[in-house]
């Protein structure tokens, strides 16, 4: 993990004096991604990113309470989802924490992370519990967001 902080980081002026307190590790992840996207391919982008969020989430935790904390053992992953282009270049990420955003019905959601473009990683959060169809209709009222939507007739 130490490696992976080192390689996030380091694409960051003066990364060495940045606290971890006041660290915005999303910014970081981004400016990681943009910087190093022509580099390093994707999944050694994905694995860098990953460790150094969940290195980040864990010191912050042993912060908070450093008699009580434990090493985090690794969450697993999910699979590949296709693309907008059918293939399976791109891949969704779940967040190492739930979001605190619940619903109506008390549904926690998970945050996940999409490589949109090279210099932009989308967010979205659903229930942890969202069924297939759910997601289709999530996924119709997403194309319409496009800029080049048009319905189909």
């Amino acid at each position: 993990m130490a490696t992976a902080c080192r390689k996030v980081l380091e694409v960051q002026d003066d990364w060495r004096d940045l606290s971890v307190l006041s660290l915005d590790v999303d910014q970081s992840a981004s400016l990681f991604q943009a910087s190093r996207s022509g580099e390093l391919k994707y999944s050694s982008l994905h694995d860098y990113e990953q460790k150094f969020r969940r290195a980040v989430s864990a010191y912050l935790h042993y912060l908070k309470e450093p008699t009580k904390w434990k090493y985090p053992s690794r969450q697993p992953t999910h699979p590949q989802l296709p693309t907008s282009n059918g293939n399976a270049n791109g891949q969704v990420s779940r967040s190492d924490t739930d979001v605190d955003d619940s619903d109506s019905h008390g549904h926690r959601g998970h945050e996940y992370r999409y490589p949109f473009r090279p210099d932009f990683m989308a967010k979205l959060v659903i229930p942890r519990d969202a069924t297939v169809g759910e997601i289709t209709q999530l996924v119709a009222w997403a194309k319409t967001l496009a800029v080049d939507y048009q319905p189909e007739r």
